[in-house]
């Protein structure tokens, strides 16, 4: 007796109004966009910081290679690498361009070297640049 009373003094036993199912679909959908919005985002940054990370070490990878150069066959002037992919190789996803730029005049006794890689990023220009140098 107790429990039926409860039930209708409460109106459990009604149910859902087709408004009420209909707010929470609508709610429902609402979330799920923006989720989708959401991890679409997430999917640009996280390939924008593969790219970035690639391009940063193809440009410590050509800074290393100079270092590791006798003095006198660091040779001055600007060399450009075309068409490189994540490992440095030509061709397959080929989208990073590597510009070493070295300098022996501005300082006596040292060269400096500037190796840039730039790519496209969604119609963005992207670039890194390092910057050593180094001494006989």
């Amino acid at each position: 007796m107790g429990l039926n009373f409860i039930n209708k003094k409460l109106n459990f036993s009604d149910g859902f109004s087709l408004l009420e199912a209909l707010m929470a679909m609508i709610f429902i959908s609402v979330a799920m966009l923006a989720t989708g919005a959401l991890l679409a985002s997430i999917t640009g940054f996280n390939r924008h910081a593969r790219q970035r990370t690639a391009a940063t070490t193809l440009a410590q990878d050509k800074i290393e290679e100079l270092k590791n150069q006798d003095y006198n066959n660091i040779t001055a002037g600007s060399t450009t690498e075309t068409g490189m992919d994540e490992d440095g190789n030509t061709g397959g996803n080929a989208i990073y361009d590597r510009v070493t730029v070295v300098d022996d005049a501005s300082y006596p006794g040292m060269k400096t070297i500037v190796v840039t890689v730039s790519w496209n990023h969604m119609g963005n220009n992207r670039s890194v640049a390092l910057r050593t140098a180094v001494a006989k």
